[in-house]
């Protein structure tokens, strides 16, 4: 099914912005005259870094660079036509050329935030449209920007990377009857594989703004009406289509570029379900089990290897079953198989399945019995046991109040029983099993299962800011600690009034998620009422003022709201009509690069189920699992592929299905529906997890030995939890935060050793502090504690985790 960007204009800005680079146009007036011959240039080249700073050029030519726009050191001049330009676009007619061509060097340079480009306004004919003409991107087509003229005579526009820039004029007969518009840059022809991302743009000149009607195959497509047609994802129904668009001026007369032609190629098969490791009895028989997906007509194939992989040949089976009969040791113990699937595209085999053949059957014999458990209410414990004989069954039985031994109703047939959802009751209940075979039976020991009482105080989630922290108790309380110069504790107290260790917020009950800022904090009330406190210098609390919030305000205008985050000095939220809000200072994503410092304004388009903000960047996931990020992007964090900011959403291509998304300061963490992790963005603290201090501007995979259940991100460190509890983390360790231990950053993931008893269920970080909880219900800390921010009674350091005290109240 096609998912369309239904604000399409919006997108429009942010490609236009992402690929920047200009040309000078002047509309309406007479004839023009030849391009000058290039002059000497008399403006040397100028070298800016980090700080920014403006280069000048011939003519009155300028460009103002912002400080943290450039990702290094650039040697910029603005000269005279250096002969790098395409063609000259097809004018309307009466539109000719005049003046010289303007060469913004290096070409393609990008900026990870707008630059601003200035040039006297030309002298032109009474009546005179200035309008502005660029190359694109790619640098083989021309498009035409909006612009603003200033009270000094200079006509401005914002630009993200270099090219050319020229004049233009014709002689209209005034503002109502210029030329209609002509095509500069019609879309693009081409092919891509199914599930892909297409992004299909055009160009016009003549009298904007223009409106935009693209259709398919002729025909008109609903809600296409911006300058860029985003299908994503493609299905191979849309093979051979043919796309085009028909661009309409303000005075209404209009345009139809040519038709592109889209190649829609099926992809090789994918692997849906692997084959599980198997154990059989000699004589007896098993069947292993494999899906594989494709759009075209596959080929399936088991193969067997009996050289750990070495090599392999069929096995007897070209269907999603692979059936084995009459078992035997040694021939068949040890074998390995798998399955393999070919369409016209490719192949792709699954993991390679073990199969052990255990002699024939033997009477059960228990080697490792179920063991005492313990556990919160509303969370689970788990019994295990390990024995031999071969073809077992399980009966898992319980005791309650000393009484007799039952079968537990719904237990499986299998080595492990879990009690979901512990409860008071369950205190002292007794579990046992009883295994069976042809040959005989036993029964194991049995094992007890204490509950600790005290559910309320139980942490649920966790948050970390600059230099605060906040923990969410199961009864709905939020618990505070740390620095609380703007009131981002929450308490009422005094600036300067630190909490070295955790207290409840008084007056916040019922609370179901939270989220902490640099210096302030929200939370969201289980009836979706959300709350805001601490610094609103910027308008990041939303409450219409700029006064700062020492205790939390409820925001009314929102109406219910799913979650809400709190960055450096702006916030966002996904309301339950699944649009999102964004308000404070900085790129909020609503196409425009400027601050809204008073009140929220939800924007319904994309519909986000997940928002993450961080210093200057920002994700959104939607239901689908496609991430969409917008904001600065000098280091690649936006995952585009490039550094070029973005004023507004857009989607993250070449990724699988994503389920949870954290922002850090210059880097991002996805972690996909598979357990997966991708970083992207600054790698020169290792927070990639790559090995090695390089950043990158596309996702890559982050190596952990297991699949991810959650993940957090600090300021330039990360942090992993995998489904088995082990944590994980990675990157800058200036203050302890990694928790490995030792004063050196951490290129890619460690183990942390676990001062914990029972695994991990949730983490959190801070600017430069980590958090953890574990399955007892007690928080740890590690990192930054100069502000109070673990929450130890303490401002020492901590390079290992510590034990938070005052949030378990048994």
């Amino acid at each position: 099914m096609h998912n369309r960007t239904n604000d399409a204009g919006r997108l429009g800005l942010a490609l236009m912005l992402a690929s920047l680079v200009l040309a000078w146009l002047v509309a309406c007036g007479g004839g023009g005259t030849p391009p000058a011959p290039p002059a000497a240039q008399p403006f040397p080249p100028v070298t800016l870094d980090a700080a920014g700073g403006q280069v000048d050029g011939p003519d009155g030519l300028r460009v103002v660079v912002p400080a943290g726009a450039l990702a290094a050191p650039t040697s910029i001049a603005l000269t005279e036509d250096d002969g790098r330009a395409p063609a000259w676009p097809s004018l309307p007619a009466g539109f000719s050329r005049v003046g010289p061509l303007y060469a913004l060097t290096p070409h393609g340079t990008e900026f990870g935030a707008p630059a601003q480009l200035s040039l006297p306004r030309p002298a032109v004919p009474a009546g005179a449209q200035v309008l502005l003409l660029k190359t694109n991107a790619a640098n083989d087509g021309w498009q035409q920007l909006d612009t603003e003229e200033g009270s000094d005579g200079r006509v401005q526009a914002p630009i993200t990377g270099f090219s050319t820039i020229g004049y233009l004029v014709c002689d209209c007969g005034g503002a109502g009857n210029s030329p209609p518009p002509a095509i500069a840059t019609p879309p693009r022809s081409g092919a891509l594989d199914e599930g892909g991302y297409l992004l299909l743009s055009v160009d016009a000149i003549g009298a904007a703004p223009f409106t935009y009607q693209w259709r398919r195959n002729g025909s008109p497509l609903a809600g296409e009406t911006g300058r860029a047609l985003v299908i994503n994802p493609v299905a191979l129904a849309d093979d051979g289509m043919r796309l085009s668009v028909t661009v309409t001026d303000t005075h209404g007369r209009s345009v139809t570029s040519p038709e592109a032609a889209v190649q829609v190629r099926p992809l090789p098969p994918v692997v849906l379900s692997e084959p599980l490791d198997a154990v059989g009895v000699a004589g007896q028989g098993v069947t292993l089990s494999a899906l594989t997906g494709s759009s075209v007509a596959q080929t399936l194939q088991w193969e067997r290897s009996n050289d750990g992989g070495l090599t392999w040949g069929a096995a007897p089976s070209q269907s999603p079953q692979l059936a084995l009969s009459g078992l035997q040791v040694p021939i068949d113990d040890g074998a390995l198989f798998r399955l393999v699937a070919r369409n016209v595209r490719g192949s792709v085999a699954t993991r390679a399945a073990r199969l052990q053949v255990l002699p024939a059957l033997s009477a059960p014999v228990v080697l490792a019995e179920p063991v005492a458990a313990e556990a919160w209410v509303g969370r689970s414990a788990s019994f295990h046991v390990v024995a031999s004989g071969g073809s077992l069954q399980h009966e898992w039985q319980r005791s309650d109040n000393g009484g007799g031994f039952l079968p537990i109703a719904g237990a499986p047939d299998a080595a492990t029983y879990t009690l979901s959802n512990v409860r008071l009751a369950d205190q002292g209940a007794r579990f046992r099993v009883v295994l069976r075979n042809a040959v005989g039976t036993v029964v194991s020991a049995a094992a007890e299962l204490r509950v600790a009482s005290t559910v309320a105080a139980s942490v649920v989630r966790l948050a970390g800011g600059k230099g605060h922290s906040l923990a969410l108790r199961a009864d709905g309380r939020l618990m505070a600690w740390g620095w609380n110069a703007s009131g981002q504790l929450g308490l009422g107290t005094p600036a300067g009034s630190d909490q070295a260790t955790p207290v409840a917020i008084p007056g916040l009950q019922d609370v179901a998620g939270l989220s902490a800022g640099t210096l302030h904090s929200l939370a969201v009330r289980s009836d979706g009422q959300l709350f805001a406190w601490g610094n609103n210098a910027y308008g990041q609390l939303g409450d219409g003022s700029l006064v700062d919030r020492r205790t939390p305000v409820a925001l009314p205008r929102l109406g219910p709201t799913r979650q809400a985050v709190a960055g450096n000095s702006s916030s966002f939220a996904v309301t339950l009509a699944e649009g999102y809000a964004g308000w404070g200072s900085g790129l909020l994503g609503d196409g425009r690069f400027s601050d809204r410092l008073t009140s929220p304004q939800t924007y319904r388009v994309p519909a986000f189920v997940r928002v993450a903000a961080g210093a200057s960047h920002q994700l959104g996931l939607r239901a689908d699992g496609s991430v969409w990020a917008w904001g600065l992007n000098g280091q690649g964090q936006l995952g585009q592929g490039d550094r070029a900011a973005r004023l507004a959403p857009s989607p993250i291509s070449g990724i699988a299905r994503v389920g949870a998304i954290a922002v850090g300061g210059l880097h991002t963490l996805l972690l996909t529906e598979a357990g997966e992790v991708l970083a992207v963005g600054r790698g020169g603290e290792g927070q990639l997890g790559q090995g090695d201090t390089a950043s990158q501007a596309r996702p890559v995979p982050v190596r952990l030995p297991g699949l991810a259940v959650a993940i957090a991100a600090g300021e330039g460190h990360a942090l992993a939890l995998l489904a088995d509890g082990r944590l994980f983390a990675w990157g800058s360790n200036s203050r302890g935060q990694v928790g490995h231990g030792r004063p050196i950053d951490a290129l890619q993931p460690v183990a942390l050793v676990a001062p914990w008893r029972l695994p991990l269920q949730a983490i959190g970080a801070g600017e430069r502090h980590s958090l953890a909880l574990d399955a007892e219900g007690q928080v740890w800390a590690w990192g930054d504690n100069a502000l109070f921010q673990l929450g130890d009674g303490t401002r020492t350091q901590r390079d290992t985790p510590v034990p938070v005290p005052g949030l378990r109240l048994d």
